[in-house]
């Protein structure tokens, strides 16, 4: 069997495929070819990620044309496919190329970082409690984060997953913070809404499972034509200059591109 080095992907193959699944509490696995764009792109961030995380992580590599027995056996049908392994069984499946946000969010998802507990909620305010554990909706403009402009990132007010992003705060008019995209598509999780006699599309946190609000698909058209229409008692708002004492380093990042214009 491939001896597995810490801090460093390490191939395997077919016959030490289940040895190496178990060797650490959580492996994550990338399955690849030589031909593949998208998986050489995303070699520099596996290997980030294996010496950020050291032994919290073990990252290992498989390639499909040699080893297809795998590859088969998960249901792989477009590479890079990579599966989280915790304790030996796959816990997450993460398909195409990855950023390392997306893949920082599936690990932390597998740690049971980001939770929901009696505590958290007990912390609530009545209208963070409205709002987040019974569906709620705040009133229009009335939110604390409705004009906010500042850098930095919101996250769940129960679980703490980190969820949209200032750069992706834009003023719709609404009376609601509104964000074009998620930070990451997998922590937050849509389904039908048919209350009050509308057809809509809710939004939960994946981990807390907080009623965040609605998207809707009158956004700019010049980004994803989305609308996140979110209520600020979902949220909780961690400045750029503070997100690395609160655990949220790994997204900064995120804010090394050209800064937004204002709304004129």
């Amino acid at each position: 069997m491939t001896t597995l080095v810490a801090n460093k992907p390490t191939s395997i193959s077919d016959d030490n495929f289940d040895a190496a699944v178990h060797r650490n509490d959580l492996v994550l696995v990338d399955f690849w070819a030589p031909w593949c764009g998208p998986c050489r792109a995303i070699a520099p961030v596996l290997e980030r990620i294996a010496d950020e995380y050291g032994d919290a992580l073990v990252v290992t590599k498989l390639n499909v044309d040699d080893n297809p027995l795998k590859a088969a056996q998960f249901g792989v049908r477009s590479i890079p496919t990579l599966v989280l392994f915790k304790g030996g069984n796959p816990v997450e499946t993460l398909v195409g190329l990855q950023t390392r946000a997306s893949l920082t969010a599936a690990i932390e998802r597998a740690r049971g970082k980001y939770t929901k507990t009696d505590e958290a909620v007990s912390r609530l305010t009545p209208e963070q409690y409205r709002v987040t554990q019974r569906d709620g909706t705040e009133k229009p403009f009335s939110g604390e984060y409705v004009d906010n402009k500042a850098a930095g990132i919101y996250v769940d007010v129960v679980s703490g997953e980190p969820l949209f992003t200032s750069i992706d705060k834009y003023d719709s008019g609404c009376g609601w913070p509104s964000f074009t995209r998620p930070i990451a598509k997998e922590n937050v999780t849509e389904r039908l809404d048919s209350s009050h006699g509308m057809h809509r599309v809710e939004v939960r946190s994946k981990h807390g499972d907080s009623h965040l609000g609605h998207v809707f698909t009158d956004g700019p058209r010049d980004s994803t034509g989305l609308r996140y229409c979110i209520n600020s008692a979902s949220l909780r708002f961690v400045a750029r200059e503070d997100m690395e004492a609160e655990g949220y380093g790994d997204l900064l990042p995120i804010f090394d591109v050209e800064p937004k214009k204002e709304d004129s």
